[in-house]
């Protein structure tokens, strides 16, 4: 079910394509240096939206791309923009989402916290091809402080270093 907080920005998805920030062209240039994703890709994004992130994961590779918007309007907006692409729109939120696809990437752009957290880890596990990438993202606009932040900070500083202070600074 969509939560009623989701649905006020589905009835106002004009004011929020209008006005709704991107993300640092940065960010997909770490994504990319890694190496998971290209033209041969499938990819799922959770919670399309306006297809701001949409834009750009199709711009950096061209992946096989399905997206999952709960809104309809929305839903009609990435379908005006994206159809002619090829790409894959479903009308649903993530927890109804069926699919026999598994994915090389799945992105979740400002939509994770959306998702219900009684399932969604076990789901996206078994969405995800083996040694696939979870990407998660979205602007934060303050320092939070609590077990699972510090738990993952935690592992930027032990296994990815380099990318430790550009994952932070987003």
């Amino acid at each position: 079910m969509l939560h009623n907080k989701c649905m006020n920005f589905d009835k106002t998805y004009i004011e929020y394509d209008y006005s709704r920030p991107g993300y640092p062209k940065d960010l997909y240039r770490l994504i990319d240096s890694l190496g998971f994703i290209s033209n041969k890709s499938s990819v799922l994004e959770i919670g399309a939206g306006n297809g701001i992130a949409t834009n750009e994961i199709y711009k950096f590779w061209h992946p096989k791309l399905t997206l999952i918007e709960p809104g309809v309007n929305f839903y009609n907006l990435l379908c005006n923009r994206f159809n002619h692409i090829g790409m894959r729109i479903v009308n649903i939120d993530f927890e109804g989402f069926e699919t026999d696809d598994s994915f090389d990437a799945i992105f979740a752009a400002s939509a994770f916290h959306w998702i219900n957290s009684s399932s969604k880890y076990h789901k996206l596990c078994s969405l995800l091809r083996n040694n696939g990438l979870l990407i998660i993202y979205g602007h934060h606009f303050g320092l939070i402080e609590d077990d699972v932040a510090n738990a993952v900070q935690k592992v930027y500083e032990d296994y990815h270093r380099d990318c430790r202070k550009m994952l932070t600074s987003f």
